[in-house]
């Protein structure tokens, strides 16, 4: 009877053991990687270089116009900032993996990436799409679904609007009254190139006849 005890407190205390050595997935680490950078940029304060890590949390600024920084996440993704941004890195595994775009120009290919994109104004919520956002400030932010199809939401949850588009559909959201108000634009401060040259370094081509 001891021995059958003691067997059962070994079994159980060498379980407990195994689950403390797992490593947690509640969040799930996915790190960024800068893959190009020119001007000044930093994260979180220090000089940012090619093949810096960007990790949850970090906060990654372009100084001026002609600053810029890439950032690759995994494999399949990518981030581009420039134009004097200010972003916050908030990329995980849960539900709620976001990046906060604060100020200035940002633009992304995520491809098969579950993500949002939380701006003052508006909210995106995104998988497998292209875009590009300019914060113009924290009434006025310009919103572009470049291809795929993307959730636009109110940061109060006031307002959404679900846009698909082969190629490029632009809109301006602004408070008015302390409510957003979208209205149809063209495509701004970017074209076809630009957007392509970003996606190409994770090797994506984008389809430009499809939304989906």
């Amino acid at each position: 009877m001891k021995n059958h005890q003691l067997k059962i407190t070994v079994f159980f205390s060498i379980a407990i053991i195994c689950l403390l050595c797992v490593p947690s997935y509640s969040k799930g680490e996915v790190n960024g990687k800068i893959s190009f950078v020119s001007g000044k940029v930093t994260i979180n304060g220090k000089l940012a270089q090619k093949g810096d890590i960007v990790k949850f949390g970090d906060e990654i600024i372009s100084a001026d116009k002609k600053s810029a920084c890439k950032i690759i996440i995994g494999d399949n993704s990518i981030m581009k900032i420039q134009s004097h941004a200010r972003i916050i890195f908030n990329i995980d595994q849960t539900p709620e993996s976001h990046v906060k775009v604060r100020k200035g120009w940002f633009s992304a290919v995520f491809n098969k990436r579950k993500v949002s994109i939380r701006t003052p104004t508006v909210t995106a919520g995104v998988r497998g799409t292209v875009l590009c956002i300019k914060v113009e400030n924290d009434e006025s932010v310009y919103t572009c679904t470049c291809n795929g199809t993307i959730h636009w939401q109110g940061k109060d949850h006031d307002r959404e609007d679900v846009i698909s588009a082969s190629h490029h559909f632009g809109m301006y959201y602004k408070l008015v009254d302390g409510k957003p108000v979208s209205t149809r634009t063209g495509m701004l401060f970017h074209d076809d190139k630009s957007v392509e040259s970003i996606a190409e370094d994770i090797n994506y081509k984008i389809d430009w006849t499809k939304h989906e």
